[in-house]
């Protein structure tokens, strides 16, 4: 009889610490999950953002993400640096948003809503899409008017967001000169004021302008400079070569 009353206390032990688990420990995080939300614009999980659109009174930029990697839909035809997009995409969803002023706004240009200074449109995998429209500064400059295209409510968001997602379209292009792996380089061929060329055949070595061993550790250098070389800029696509000094 001990021992069944003794079995019979762990097993109420055992229900009561379950229960306290669940209504205590699990129901804290989702209570807790449910207020960090609450502050968030969009809350959402970044690497399931497929597209992203960035609207500005005098540009758009968007992008979309196609098995991890991120290509140019506007400008169409550019390279886009995935880790810059990645970066954009990752701050989505942290957006902050903090009281809420109207909740069926009416007059929204008196909130600069009526032409948004920014328009942040995100898809996600599943085919969901939300847009976050940014209007003017609050009378302390601190924040910034905002709402969901998919609500009425007109929130603040902190100020610091609008230059996190305030992009030029070279801050999100692919600024590499030149891609290539270091091991399938046979020749270099440098040509301008002095003409150099290199080959390898198991060692680096000069064929131009004398026939002599190569010094492998400053080739090795040497490509590596270029390889890790980095765009700071790009020029007008209507200049030609001849303005340029390249023809």
């Amino acid at each position: 009889m001990k021992f069944k009353g003794t079995a019979a206390l762990f097993v109420l032990l055992f229900v009561l610490g379950g229960w306290v688990y669940w209504t205590d420990i699990r129901g804290r995080e989702g209570r807790e999950r449910i207020a960090n939300e609450a502050t968030l614009a969009f809350p959402a999980d970044y690497e399931n953002i497929r597209r992203i659109r960035l609207v500005y009174p005098d540009r758009s930029i968007e992008g979309v993400r196609n098995d991890s990697i991120w290509e140019f839909l506007s400008p169409p035809g550019l390279e886009a640096d995935g880790g810059a997009w990645d970066l954009l995409a990752s701050n989505v969803p942290r957006i902050g948003r903090e009281d809420t002023l109207v909740s069926e706004a009416t007059d929204l240009a008196s909130f600069g809503l009526g032409a948004p200074g920014i328009e942040l449109e995100i898809e996600l995998e599943d085919g969901r899409e939300e847009t976050i429209f940014f209007g003017r500064e609050n009378p302390g400059g601190t924040h910034y008017y905002a709402k969901l295209a998919s609500s009425d409510e007109v929130f603040l968001s902190p100020g610091s967001w609008i230059s996190t997602i305030t992009r030029e379209v070279n801050d999100l292009r692919d600024k590499s000169i030149l891609r290539f792996e270091q091991d399938s380089i046979d020749r270099i061929e440098i040509t301008g004021e002095a003409n150099v060329t290199l080959s390898f055949d198991g060692r680096w070595s000069i064929v131009d302008p004398l026939e002599a061993a190569a010094d492998s550790a400053e080739v090795s250098t040497f490509l590596g400079a270029i390889g890790f070389s980095r765009a700071t800029g790009f020029a007008d696509e209507e200049l030609l070569a001849a303005d340029l000094g390249l023809n």
